[in-house]
């Protein structure tokens, strides 16, 4: 993969991407983006272009990218571990002028880190399992089976590493299953509402924040383009 590559979809992106990944032992989240969807306003160019090319542009960052610094309300609350460690790689993608193709348009493929299989394979991105892994997990930890067999089990049968903690998490996670997933609620606000919705994850894909602007806010950006205003909602997690 590399500059001036052009894909047809953003699919045929993540497989050029995963196969990159899979060759160079690294790993990559999406950092900042925008969809086509959204853009349609500003760039009517895109306005043809293919629901399955997605973004208008987007940019992915090293998951060791950043620098973590722990908040002083946190010192004594908990140990905390960060894979970051101010890595600059990344790759960056933008609609062509056309608007029928996403056209890598800038990438830095120097890291600053270690790479290896081994520490590859360790990256949670490599060691999730999927929903029918989890609910194997699940019916076994009802059966009271030994975590230490079930994550042998589960090595054994997907390849990936496995520790007991993500055996724990996906127990602890599979007791109280979500009536609405974060990819339905976003469907519902698109499709009933009509409303623009860009989602911010970290590079462990958890959620950060959500931007949702329905018709109103729409209307009242477009009459009113110097005036921001913005509602925030603060989602805070504790630790005793």
């Amino acid at each position: 993969m590399r500059v001036g590559d052009a894909f047809k979809t953003y699919a045929d992106f993540e497989e050029a991407l995963s196969q990159y990944k899979k060759s160079t032992f690294v790993d990559f989240y999406i950092k900042d983006s925008k969809t086509a969807k959204s853009q349609i306003r500003r760039y009517p160019k895109l306005a043809n272009s293919s629901e399955q090319l997605k973004y208008y542009y987007v940019k992915l960052a090293c998951v060791h990218g950043g620098s973590y610094r722990k908040k002083n309300s946190c010192q004594d609350l908990r140990s905390t571990s960060s894979m970051r460690q101010g890595c600059e790689a990344y790759i960056y993608l933008i609609a062509n002028a056309k608007g029928d193709a996403l056209e890598l348009t800038r990438m830095n493929d120097e890291h600053n880190h270690e790479k290896s299989e081994t520490l590859f394979s360790h990256l949670p991105n490599q060691r999730r399992v999927t929903p029918q892994e989890k609910m194997e997990v699940l019916e076994l930890m009802k059966l009271k089976a030994n975590k230490k067999l079930i994550q042998h089990k589960m090595q054994t049968k997907t390849g990936k590493v496995i520790n007991l903690k993500d055996i724990a998490n996906i127990y602890t996670t599979g007791k109280t299953p979500s009536h609405n997933s974060l990819s339905e609620i976003v469907e519902q606000l698109q499709n009933t509402y009509n409303c623009t919705v860009e989602i911010s994850a970290d590079s462990d894909q958890n959620l950060i924040g959500l931007f949702i602007q329905d018709k109103i806010m729409q209307n009242t950006f477009k009459a009113f383009p110097e005036v921001g205003n913005i509602e925030v909602y603060w989602k805070l997690d504790v630790y005793f």
